[in-house]
């Protein structure tokens, strides 16, 4: 499995737990990318944030530049050939959100962002409250050993199945999608 990150869950991983923890917990099992804009914008942004919270800026962006062993960063040239076609699936929503959507559809992989601008182009669009049922997959494992975010550490339960979440997206034209 593998996901693309915006930047604000980049920042989001620097100033809270919740996100970098789902990132730790899944590192072994699930490939996260951002296109290298995103982090250029989270570096562009956290400096603020972190001076108006009151926080220390360099650890804070140690955290950031260590993210980077996990988020992998991808540049233009793997996203930059849907420079067209991502834009035109956003539409009115924030275009400059493309490069996200394009390495999205380069890998073939959903979003995990807290806007709304990539709802409605064909690529799946996970938010952080709901993203740990694609992170985790279920009990994917088959040993009655649960997934690193399913119970609390250290428990353990005798469910040995497995459950699938899945719909269908259907794209008749350029901007248009209907799901269930």
């Amino acid at each position: 499995a593998a996901i693309v990150l915006d930047a604000n869950i980049l920042i989001r991983a620097v100033l809270g737990q919740r996100v970098r923890e789902l990132i730790r917990a899944h590192a072994s099992t699930v490939k996260f990318f951002a296109p290298d804009v995103a982090y250029a914008d989270a570096r562009k942004y956290l400096p603020a944030l972190l001076d108006k919270r009151g926080v220390d800026p360099i650890p804070a962006m140690q955290v950031l530049d260590a993210l980077e062993r996990i988020v992998h960063p991808l540049d233009v040239e793997v996203y930059g050939g849907l420079q067209q076609q991502a834009p035109r699936r956003i539409k009115t929503r924030d275009a400059d959100d493309w490069p996200v959507l394009a390495c999205a559809m380069v890998l073939g992989c959903p979003v995990w962002t807290e806007d709304a601008d990539c709802f409605g182009t064909g690529v799946a669009t996970w938010t952080t409250d709901r993203v740990a049922l694609y992170l985790g997959g279920g009990y994917i494992n088959g040993k009655s050993t649960a997934m690193p975010t399913a119970l609390t550490t250290g428990r353990r339960d005798f469910f040995d199945g497995y459950f699938i979440i899945g719909g269908f997206e259907y794209l008749p034209r350029d901007g248009v999608v209907l799901g269930i």
